[in-house]
């Protein structure tokens, strides 16, 4: 079946930010039943858009944003009034009709993605396509120190210490943050750039000092100077951002604290789908309705983990939620439709497939729920031992945000002592069994936002029941449908059925990526690449 490519794209046409959908189409030109306007026949190809839901071919670690190229016919210039019109960061929409004849209504949404600037040429305009994550892909801080103190008045640092540095945030439960110094003279240091739930306690050294009085303002911070060996706190509102200590004291050492982290709008946020959603829509201004509800609520339910995070340096947002994805564990990114996703990853054999797929003959007779495969190859995965089994896992968890070796006082006792000279706790599950069939069996490790024992424990059993048996991992070429790009996105659960590698009665994979790998004017792009595992 001839398929047909429709293009939305939404640009900015003025220095105001109106914004017009440019449509277009692979096919002839397009008003069918339903449109909502004129589609140009000006699709020459649409290349090789791959979306995964780690690094290719990986089950852990950072995503990476996918991408592809939209090149469209441009000849005699037909085209060159969009080049003063900014595309960078608007929305790219990719709809499939099965014919031209068919009804806007029944086109099947195949991707919603983030354009850059297109390039022009005498006879092609080509469009560099990313999946969505590209717009977590920002400065998680945009508010720096301005270093307008002046002596003992301001929390805005110096020219020569803070001014450019970013704002430090807490993220849920944080441990030993070395605290920027907000004001030197004063003795004020910040605790976070919004708000903060708590602060209860505050070390010079490893040295506790006492947990003083809650000011209700910065101004009552600092016109307040607290007993010797005490710490007043402000912990920030809404209309008043910021979080802030004052000891009482002149520090000798660095000044670390613990921290019940950010509380924007009053809540304090610790489980894994709170934060992603907290962190998409306030940090990379996503808006919440393009963010799933139901995964929200469901791996909070699954990984009802209390996280934390301390960052005081510039990082991308996608950092971040990296983070909270490896410590469900799982993998986050937006789906075909635009929409962003957070799942736990679990054995996909317990799930329910919504396609099988198949080598069929001539004469068979397939129905909805079977895909063609057109190819397949078996391949290894790219995680540590590329697939090897794993005879043990361990979960780094309660990241100390700052190691002391040194530089504590010298009455801290040893039990302190040593706890503050290490950077990371640990939880470790082991399966020695697994070795002797594997004498090559991996050790894995993954660094999280865990904070406690228990939920890191959790996690490395649940991570060494995924990876201490064989897995397997296919790329599998099959034709385009309705149903495939419906039942086969990242995460979707598919089975994988053949006379070859043991398949024949059937085995459940989890897709974690796709790759559309050409659609042009000549063959509207019948072939999609899965990547599965399982």
């Amino acid at each position: 079946m001839a398929h047909v490519l429709l293009v939305e794209l939404t640009v900015r046409t003025d220095s105001l930010g109106t914004t017009t959908t440019l449509r277009y189409t692979s096919g002839k030109e397009y008003t069918g039943s339903g449109s909502p306007g004129y589609y140009a026949p000006v699709v020459r190809k649409f290349l090789n858009l791959r979306r995964d839901a780690f690094s290719e071919g990986a089950t852990a670690g950072a995503v990476k944003i996918g991408g592809g190229v939209l090149e469209l016919v441009n000849n005699m210039g037909t085209l060159d009034g969009l080049i003063d019109y900014g595309f960078d960061g608007g929305a790219a929409r990719f709809l499939l009709l099965d014919g031209e004849g068919d009804a806007y209504a029944n086109a099947e949404e195949l991707l919603i993605g983030t354009m850059e600037q297109p390039e022009f040429t005498f006879d092609t305009v080509r469009v560099r396509i990313r999946d969505r994550r590209e717009e977590t892909d920002v400065p998680l801080q945009s508010t720096l120190y301005l270093g307008t103190n002046s002596g003992a008045t301001g929390v805005e640092g110096l020219p020569g210490d803070l001014k450019g540095l970013p704002k430090p945030d807490a993220i849920g439960y944080v441990f030993n943050a070395p605290l920027p110094v907000a004001n030197d003279q004063a003795e004020i240091f910040q605790v976070d750039s919004v708000r903060a739930n708590d602060v209860p306690a505050v070390y010079d050294g490893g040295v506790a000092l006492t947990k003083g009085t809650a000011q209700a303002t910065l101004a009552a911070l600092q016109g307040t100077i607290p007993a010797a060996g005490q710490y007043d706190y402000y912990l920030g509102a809404d209309t008043e951002l910021g979080a802030y200590i004052r000891t009482g004291t002149t520090p000798k050492y660095t000044i670390t604290a613990d921290i019940d982290g950010q509380s924007r709008g009053g809540t304090f946020r610790t489980l894994p789908g709170d934060l992603y959603l907290e962190y998409l829509t306030q940090r990379a201004g996503v808006s919440a309705g393009d963010v799933s509800s139901s995964d929200i609520s469901a791996v909070n339910i699954a990984s009802p983990y209390d996280l934390g995070l301390w960052v005081d340096e510039q990082i991308p947002v996608r950092d971040v939620l990296d983070k909270i994805a490896t410590s469900i564990p799982g993998w986050w990114g937006p789906d075909r439709s635009g929409a962003f996703r957070l799942q736990k990853l679990t054995d996909p054999a317990a799930g329910t497939p919504g396609m099988t797929f198949k080598v069929f003959d001539l004469d068979a007779r397939a129905s909805s729920s079977d895909g063609d495969i057109v190819s397949i190859e078996r391949v290894s995965t790219n995680d540590a031992g590329n697939g090897v089994p794993a005879y043990q896992v361990t979960v780094y968890y309660k990241e100390f945000a700052h190691v002391q070796p040194d530089g504590l006082d010298v009455n801290i006792l040893l039990p302190r002592r040593s706890e503050a000279s290490k950077q990371w706790r640990t939880a470790v599950a082991t399966d020695a069994s697994v070795q002797t069939k594997h004498p090559l069996a991996e050790a894995l490790e993954f660094e999280t936002a865990l904070t406690l024992e228990a939920d890191a424990q959790a996690v490395a059993n649940h991570l060494l029941d995924l990876h201490k048996v064989r897995r397997d991992r296919y790329r599998v070429t099959v034709r385009l449908s309705h149903d495939v790009i419906s039942n086969a996105d990242l995460g979707n659960i598919v089975k994988l059925e053949l006379d070859r590698f043991g398949l024949s009665s059937g085995k459940n994979f989890i897709v974690l990526g796709v790759r559309y790998r050409g659609i042009d004017e000549k063959d509207v792009g019948e072939l999609v690449e899965l990547d599965i595992w399982g």
